[in-house]
């Protein structure tokens, strides 16, 4: 399953300057071996790598309790039995990973016949593991849904589709079984940090996600990280209106390209633009760009183009210059809209993202929210 930005936050006294030591003991149980652990923290963006011994490990270090930006230090555990370069740890996303908190004294107790991980700390992971935990029941059901897939479609490419079904549908129970968690620990700033991906990301209208919000008691949500949560919401919920239809005519707008330049939307259409709007952070956003690259190099000869607008905030203008160059965007326009929450994405009320419009030379909507291939099948008969 995929993991949670760890951005926590929790009841505490800590002052955030002041340096403390931890350790984490890691034990691995069960028939299957593992060569390495490797470690990793937020607090100086490093891996520290041991090899095994009666399979254990440990690890010693300092951190800070809690940072600047309010948040407590998130760590991961690796197990491998290969060498793994730090440049793709984190890309890693194998079952034998563990995502915790950094406290005093961690342990940590992997049984490789049960792919579990078992976190034993302070109160901080105690809370955590309600979310962990409640995850690996959701990937278990997920594996156990996936095999039957497999046993039942011999054909590869529907045994690919309805495998891309079943983790749709987990990816979402999972969610929603998660906010309720959240309310159930609405008193605890650990709920408000699994509550973070919910206010970028609306799983669920923003006004269910408000009302959660608005129960979290005061001191949570006037908490550095509650701020940053409620911003997050007012973006969601001054985006709301609903935008233009299909036949609607494209407003005319001016944003900044990654150059710096101010560019004027008509300057970029082509006899067929689409219009997308994403941001670095935005996983679903990410993952449809393979599907803009196919669509862009098989058409833009025939009269396509692409102008992509981040959402970004604009503190995170290196993230979405980043985003571009590590995905290959860089070959159509990118546009930078700090926020959404003013000029074109405002006046569309893009309320979820990746959103897209395609439009004709005339700026004239054609289609909206195009996803997977079928940007591709509308070209086809539009630019035969």
């Amino acid at each position: 399953m995929k993991y949670l930005t760890l951005l926590l936050i929790c009841f505490s006294t800590y002052n955030s300057s002041a340096q403390e030591d931890y350790q984490v003991d890691i034990k691995v149980k069960g028939n299957v071996k593992y060569k390495y652990a490797y470690f990793y923290t937020w607090t100086d963006s490093s891996m520290q790598k041991q090899t095994l011994y009666d399979d254990q490990a440990v690890f010693k270090g300092s951190y800070l309790p809690v940072t600047d930006d309010d948040s407590y230090q998130p760590a991961l555990i690796i197990l491998s039995n290969d060498e793994i370069l730090e440049k793709d740890l984190l890309k890693n996303r194998s079952s034998n990973r563990r995502d915790f908190l950094l406290e005093h004294t961690v342990g940590i107790v992997y049984d490789s016949d049960n792919k579990y991980f078992s976190v034993k700390g302070g109160l901080l992971n105690e809370v955590q593991n309600v979310f962990r935990d409640n995850e690996w029941e959701f990937s278990l059901k997920q594996d156990s849904l996936i095999k039957i897939v497999d046993g039942n479609y011999a054909d590869l490419q529907l045994r690919e589709k309805e495998r891309k079904k079943v983790r749709r549908t987990i990816f979402l129970e999972e969610k929603d079984s998660t906010l309720n968690l959240i309310r159930r620990n609405i008193g605890s700033k650990v709920s408000l940090q699994n509550f973070v991906i919910y206010a970028m990301v609306p799983f669920r209208p923003v006004a269910e996600l408000r009302d959660v919000f608005n129960s979290f008691p005061n001191e949570v949500k006037t908490s550095k990280k509650g701020h940053f949560v409620d911003s997050l919401l007012n973006v969601q919920e001054n985006m709301s209106k609903v935008g233009l239809d299909i036949g609607g005519l494209m407003p005319v707008f001016s944003l900044r390209n990654s150059k710096e330049m101010e560019v004027k939307s008509t300057d970029l259409f082509s006899k067929y633009t689409l219009i997308d709007f994403w941001a670095s952070w935005c996983a679903p956003c990410r993952a449809e760009t393979p599907n803009l690259l196919s669509a862009f190099g098989k058409f833009h000869v025939k009269g396509f183009n692409i102008v992509a607008i981040s959402i970004d905030q604009e503190k995170d203008k290196a993230k979405w210059l980043a985003a571009i160059q590590k995905d290959n965007a860089d070959v159509w326009h990118n546009l930078f809209n700090p926020g959404g929450t003013d000029k074109i994405a405002k006046e569309l009320g893009i309320n979820a993202i990746p959103a897209n419009y395609l439009i004709d030379k005339n700026g004239i909507i054609i289609a909206r929210n195009l996803r997977g291939n079928q940007l591709e099948k509308l070209l086809e008969k539009l630019l035969p």
